[in-house]
């Protein structure tokens, strides 16, 4: 059984290690991430989401909090309005609550799919909570470049 266990890990570890293959240069770009053939693989089961994440452009939203607040007291009730308000050309995805020392809510960062960022400023006009700004992002997931 030893005689196996070693031959299987010899077979295993003994190939060469493959040289990552640089990124494109230049901002990260959707256009630039096709530049390079083996930044995205297109077997990669979220080749297909970033596609549409580039047709939709994503905002990422940032909610400054006057003070430390509960999740439900800061965003349950913001949250139902912008999803009730949400349309098909600002729509939120998701939000993300960093957390305090107590464990309390501080800020808001929420992600949003929309035409333009005043489409977004639009619906969070309708929505209880203080605005820092509406910011343009490229989301790239670590899979894609597997």
């Amino acid at each position: 059984m030893n005689i196996a266990f070693t031959d299987l890990h010899k077979r295993i570890y003994s190939k060469p290690p493959q040289q990552p293959q640089p990124l494109p240069r230049g901002p990260l770009q959707p256009e630039n991430l096709f530049q390079n053939p083996n930044a995205i693989s297109l077997k990669s089961p979220r080749f297909r989401s970033l596609l549409v994440e580039v047709r939709m452009p994503k905002f990422l939203v940032v909610h400054p909090l006057p003070t430390s607040t509960t999740i439900e007291e800061a965003f349950i009730p913001a949250g139902k309005n912008a999803k009730a308000y949400s349309n098909a050309d600002a729509y939120w995805v998701r939000s993300w609550c960093p957390l305090d020392e107590k464990g309390k809510v501080f800020r808001i960062l929420s992600e949003w799919n929309a035409v333009n960022a005043e489409a977004v400023r639009k619906v969070l006009a309708k929505v209880p909570l203080p605005l820092e700004g509406v910011y343009l992002m490229l989301v790239v997931d670590s899979e894609d470049f597997r």
